[in-house]
């Protein structure tokens, strides 16, 4: 990714290099600092996630951070794309490990959610079961 980064801060700077979308009205160096930032805020999300999901191994808070560094990484691929299009193509294996990595994540969380709401209803029951029978000191003698 950083060499692909490397390449489209270089291209505002080369000559004639055509700049479209919102990067227009901007100096080459505004157009790098404007990159670099929505890069470097993409990896920081990237190292996040892998933080809270693989160390610490918070599954919920690991799906809101990861699909925050989905949109991050998109936004990265769209602004790539406006300075130099060809390479932002190579950003595209990123965004689809993202995408696996999010999926991977939500379905973690989805099988534990619902593995919790079956324990909850089988102790609920058991519960119940268990307040409708009565110890045998209370039985009555015939």
């Amino acid at each position: 990714q950083i060499l692909v980064i490397a390449r489209i801060i270089v291209t505002p700077f080369q000559r004639g290099a055509p700049i479209s979308g919102r990067y227009q009205s901007h100096s080459p160096k505004e157009i790098a600092q404007m990159i670099m930032t929505e890069f470097l805020l993409q990896q920081a999300l990237n190292d996040e996630w892998q933080r809270v999901f693989f160390d610490e191994k918070r599954v919920g808070l690991g799906v809101f951070v990861v699909v925050i560094y989905c949109i991050a990484l998109l936004s990265t691929i769209v602004t790539a794309s406006w300075v130099d299009g060809t390479v932002s193509i190579l950003l595209l294996p990123s965004f689809v490990s993202a995408l696996v990595s999010a999926w991977m994540n939500i379905a973690i969380f989805w099988n534990r959610l619902e593995n919790q709401r079956k324990k909850v209803a089988i102790d609920t029951v058991n519960g119940f079961v268990g307040s409708l029978s009565m110890p045998e000191s209370r039985i009555p003698l015939l």
